[in-house]
């Protein structure tokens, strides 16, 4: 019988350990003094850099490789550097950087994807099952993805109703590094199904029920239901 199993990331751990470093690495970036000050730029200690990131994409080649340099020894892609409709920067960062580009979590037609693909020549894509026309739509995604050689990572930022979702769409691609897995301790995040999920060894189950394989707890929706 197949292994059942995903690999999972914990973000809010690899945030911890990153934070410090990756600061650092803004400040640098900052000290160059190419940046156009925006209203993004003033809250970037608020969004840990990545609306400074944006702006630094766009500004030029000297920053872009400055920030690479730093970033290739941590051996991850950069997420979101440009807003994500930015196709054409994003061909152009794609060229200058020597690192892995990923991008695509608030996007929601194929057509996105596909210009993203083409036009902004990204090799890692990350489709929200909730944004992207559900498992049916990043289906769609998926393929024209294998078809360009373009690797898939779902976004999963939510509850674990998505993280259900997104496994069942992970069990059906040819291949996914990981599943993006948000560990911090809230309610209706982590409780908001009969049986949260708990990585083990660093992986994930694949619920075997039908459906997406969970049942929600309907306790905790109770408790939470709010009538207007």
């Amino acid at each position: 019988m197949a292994d059942f199993k995903v690999p999972f990331i914990d973000l809010q751990q690899r945030f911890q350990e990153e934070k410090k470093e990756l600061l650092a690495c803004v400040e640098r970036v900052l000290s160059i003094g190419h940046l156009v000050l925006t209203p993004e730029v003033a809250e970037f200690e608020k969004r840990i850099g990545r609306s400074t990131l944006g702006n630094v994409a766009a500004s030029g080649t000297q920053i872009i490789d400055r920030f690479g340099e730093e970033h290739m020894k941590t051996g991850k892609p950069i997420e979101e550097p440009l807003a994500p409709e930015d196709f054409r920067g994003y061909a152009q960062l794609v060229r200058q950087s020597a690192v892995e580009i990923a991008t695509g979590e608030k996007l929601d037609s194929i057509e996105q994807y596909l210009n993203l693909m083409e036009l902004g020549t990204l090799r890692i894509i990350q489709p929200d099952v909730t944004r992207a026309g559900g498992i049916t739509g990043c289906l769609r995604i998926v393929a024209n993805a294998e078809a360009r050689g373009v690797t898939v990572i779902p976004h999963c930022w939510s509850c674990d109703i998505l993280v259900a979702a997104t496994l069942q769409l992970i069990a059906t691609m040819p291949a996914c590094p990981y599943l993006e897995f948000n560990v911090m301790d809230q309610p209706l995040r982590r409780q908001i199904i009969a049986e949260p999920f708990v990585p083990k060894g660093g992986v994930l189950e694949i619920p075997r029920h039908p459906g997406l394989g969970i049942e929600l707890n309907r306790d905790l929706i109770d408790h939470y239901r709010w009538e207007g």
